[in-house]
C-alpha cells in the first residue's frame, strides 16, 4: 500500500517513474543536470501538470573542474518530486 492507502506502484521506464493510484496514471520524469535538479508530472495524457526544480552547489577544486555532493544531488531530487507529485495533488506524504 502506498501513501494514503492508495494502491501505487512504481514501474521503471528509463529515468521514469509511472505512479499509479486510484485516480489515474502518473509519469514522474527526474531530471539531473549540472546546476540542479528537476522533476515533472504528466498526466496521462502525456500533458504537464507540475513541475519543481532545485539549484545544486557546484565546487570547483582547480580550473576546468567542477564536483558536486552527491548527498546534496540525493536530496534534492527527493525534494523535486515530492514537490511535484504535491503540486499535481497527489500526496506523498504517508499520513491518512
Amino acid at each position: 500500500m502506498g501513501p494514503n492507502g492508495a494502491d501505487v506502484r512504481l514501474y521503471s521506464l528509463g529515468s521514469e517513474k509511472t505512479v499509479v493510484d486510484g485516480s489515474g496514471r502518473f509519469i514522474l520524469a527526474l531530471d539531473q543536470g549540472t546546476g540542479g535538479s528537476a522533476a515533472l508530472v504528466f498526466d496521462d495524457r502525456g500533458q504537464p501538470v507540475a513541475s519543481a526544480d532545485a539549484e545544486i552547489r557546484q565546487h570547483y577544486p582547480q580550473p576546468g573542474w567542477v564536483e558536486h555532493d552527491p548527498d546534496e544531488i540525493y536530496t534534492t531530487t527527493l525534494r523535486v518530486a515530492r514537490e511535484a507529485l504535491d503540486a499535481a495533488m497527489f500526496d506523498t506524504s504517508g499520513e491518512a
